[in-house]
């Protein structure tokens, strides 16, 4: 469902705006406090409405579907993936979960893939679990952090991966 909701938001996005909403996206994000980088087609930053914990997506505006990476996509995103599993294990953070979007059976450049990575929370005792109420009955995330503290401390883990 999230995937198919993408895809066709974007393109009515494109069609409304005459331009990719993930190139758009990039471009507004660009050297901003969520701002990480980028290293080759992939751009890093940290979701200005993050629906998990210590949330870092990977966005790749030129890359229509998942089938047009190419081995040095490959390399760079798991260089890429590497600086934010050093943050997590940094954070003393166990565990994680992350989705790949692509473009659908009938990709354009409306569309760009895009990587979410979300931490889990680690188990401890009187912990609120990482799947709560606010998200099972009202589609609210709940969030320890702000975007912006999470790119600040993520940063220095991608800064031999990414180019800012």
């Amino acid at each position: 469902t999230a995937q198919r909701e993408l895809v066709a938001l974007s393109r009515a996005w494109a069609e409304r705006e005459g331009v990719s909403y993930w190139r758009a996206l990039a471009e507004q994000e660009a050297g901003g406090e969520r701002w990480l980088g980028t290293r080759g087609r992939m751009i890093v930053v940290t979701p200005w409405a993050p629906v998990g914990f210590h949330e870092a997506w990977v966005l790749m505006p030129d890359v229509p579907d998942l089938p047009a990476l190419d081995d040095g996509d490959c390399a760079d995103l798991g260089a890429i993936l590497s600086g934010i599993f050093q943050w997590y294990f940094a954070s003393n953070l166990a565990s994680f979960n992350w989705a790949m979007y692509g473009g659908g059976p009938a990709p354009t450049d409306a569309y760009g893939v895009l990587l979410r990575v979300v931490s889990r929370s680690n188990p401890d005792p009187m912990y609120r679990s990482d799947v709560t109420y606010f998200e099972k009955l009202h589609a609210e995330a709940m969030l320890d952090r702000t975007p912006e503290e999470n790119a600040e401390e993520l940063r220095p883990h991608l800064r031999d991966v990414v180019t800012a």
